[in-house]
């Protein structure tokens, strides 16, 4: 159980979506969740909750059409959201949803860290790149290019942009347990100068070293970590 000077405000905010991906279900997360316990794990640590429901976009037309609408809809809810409860001295919890959701999420704590000109680290916990262009991806499928926009790749429409959308330095992003990345996205990993550790590296070291490092590198930059 933590103490109260570590313990947090924490709110809540459901992103039911599966509009990201090919596949149906995730829409399903936020409230499995809830099921789960996470709401009364977390009171039970003395942390403080707050659940403020599900983001759901009312569906209309084919599924074809309105998947990159609602994806839209669901980024500057969650971006907005977050930003709000940041001000105000929560600390967001988004649960998902497709990786198509992080696209607002972390834009949300990337627009607070600039208000307050602090950097921000990511640590990307995912088994692909997420770092697929419109150009390079071989589905098409906007879950898979999540990273790639936030570390502000250029061959996204004036759609996803606007006052919504924060930018995260690519330098500042370790992606953690890799296992398949597409031949095009590794290519602008290492060209971007993003740390990948995948997990061959994990098998050889242990999960702790890596994540320690990563820590390391947070604190020596005083920075924030999501």
């Amino acid at each position: 159980m933590v103490d109260a000077s570590t313990a947090k405000r924490i709110e809540l905010l459901g992103l039911a979506t599966d509009a990201g991906a090919a596949t149906r279900g995730a829409t399903m997360g936020p409230e499995a969740l809830r099921i789960a316990g996470l709401i009364e794990t977390l009171e039970s640590l003395g942390h403080s909750v707050t659940d403020r429901g599900d983001v759901r976009p009312e569906e209309s037309g084919p599924r074809p059409e309105r998947r990159r609408a609602e994806i839209l809809s669901i980024a500057q809810a969650a971006s907005d959201a977050g930003l709000d409860i940041l001000r105000a001295g929560g600390l967001p919890v988004f649960l998902g949803g497709d990786h198509s959701i992080s696209m607002g999420s972390v834009s949300g704590v990337a627009r607070w860290c600039a208000e307050r000109g602090q950097e921000l680290f990511v640590l990307w916990f995912d088994a692909h790149g997420d770092f697929n262009t419109p150009e390079i991806s071989p589905s098409g499928n906007l879950h898979g290019m999540a990273l790639a926009l936030l570390c502000g790749e250029d061959e996204f429409d004036d759609a996803f942009g606007g006052a919504w959308r924060g930018e995260v330095d690519p330098a500042h992003v370790t992606l953690f347990g890799a296992r398949s990345i597409d031949a095009g996205e590794r290519d602008l990993l290492e060209a971007r100068g993003i740390e990948v550790i995948d997990m061959r590296m994990i098998d050889e070291q242990g999960a702790t070293a890596p994540i320690q490092r990563f820590i390391d590198r947070v604190a020596a930059a005083g920075a924030i970590c999501t």
